[in-house]
């Protein structure tokens, strides 16, 4: 589970252009299996989605990734999960609760996803 607060200036939701941003970086992203409202996968809501829902599945993405390349086979096809919730949505503050099999990879996923995230949001 991580905690997250984004700067006060930062977007609190995504936009199309944001979406496309991210499809540029990580084009597996709305693929991902995704409980919402608007259908099955994380495509279907990425375009007008919380900014925290975009980093979990950004550290999903590279957590599978990661377990790709394991040698180990029941490693290989493990999926991942997680679950946002907004702890305070004006003030940008959420929790990210994620699946993992390893916590340093989660944790360089995490760093790796919130750099990924600054740089589609700051272009």
């Amino acid at each position: 589970m991580c905690y997250i607060a984004l700067d006060p200036l930062a977007p609190r939701f995504t936009t199309p252009e944001i979406a496309q941003r991210l499809i540029r970086r990580m084009p597996s992203l709305p693929d991902h299996d995704c409980i919402n409202e608007k259908g099955p996968t994380f495509g279907d809501v990425m375009d007008h989605t919380s900014i925290p829902h975009v980093l979990e599945h950004l550290v999903i993405d590279l957590q599978v990734q990661q377990a790709a390349q394991s040698p180990n086979a029941r490693m290989r096809t493990r999926s991942f999960r997680g679950t946002t919730e907004w702890i305070n949505a004006s003030e940008g503050r959420a929790k990210i609760e994620l699946d993992y099999a390893d916590d340093l990879v989660v944790l360089k996923a995490l760093t790796d996803s919130v750099d990924i995230l600054n740089d589609v949001l700051l272009p």
